[in-house]
C-alpha cells in the first residue's frame, strides 16, 4: 500500500483542469482543488519559442505562468484562508527532432504526428 501524504495546515490548488493530472494527485492521496489557469498557451508557447527558449524551459515557463495566473486570479479567496495555500502548475511538451508538436486537432494531424514519431 502506497503511503499517503498530507500537507499540514495547507491547501493545494492544481492550476489545471486536466483529468490525468487530477487523477495523479488523487492516486497520491492528496486533497486539492482544480482551477482552470485561463492562459493563452499557444501565444505563450509561441513567444517563448520565438525567443529561442529550449523546450524544457518552455514547459517550465508555461507551468509557472499557469500557477501564477491561478494565484493572481484567486488571491482574495486564497489569502482569506487561515492556512498556507500551494498552487501547482504543470505542463508538458512533445518534441521530435527539436520541433515542438502541438496537440493534433484533426485525425489527419494525429496520423501525421504518429508517422513522424515512428521514424
Amino acid at each position: 500500500m502506497a503511503a499517503k501524504f498530507t500537507l499540514p495546515a495547507a491547501a493545494l490548488v492544481l492550476a489545471s483542469t486536466s483529468r490525468t493530472r487530477q487523477k495523479m494527485l488523487q492516486n497520491a492521496g492528496l486533497n486539492f482543488t482544480a482551477v482552470a489557469p485561463n492562459v493563452d498557451e499557444i501565444a505563450l508557447r509561441g513567444s517563448a519559442k520565438a525567443s529561442a527558449m529550449p523546450p524544457l524551459e518552455i514547459a517550465v515557463f508555461l507551468a509557472d505562468m499557469k500557477a501564477r495566473k491561478v494565484a493572481q486570479n484567486n488571491a482574495i479567496s486564497l489569502n482569506s484562508r487561515t492556512r498556507t495555500t500551494y498552487v501547482l502548475g504543470s505542463d508538458q511538451l512533445l518534441v521530435c527532432d527539436d520541433e515542438i508538436l502541438a496537440k493534433p486537432q484533426t485525425l489527419e494531424a494525429a496520423a501525421s504526428q504518429l508517422a513522424l514519431l515512428s521514424g
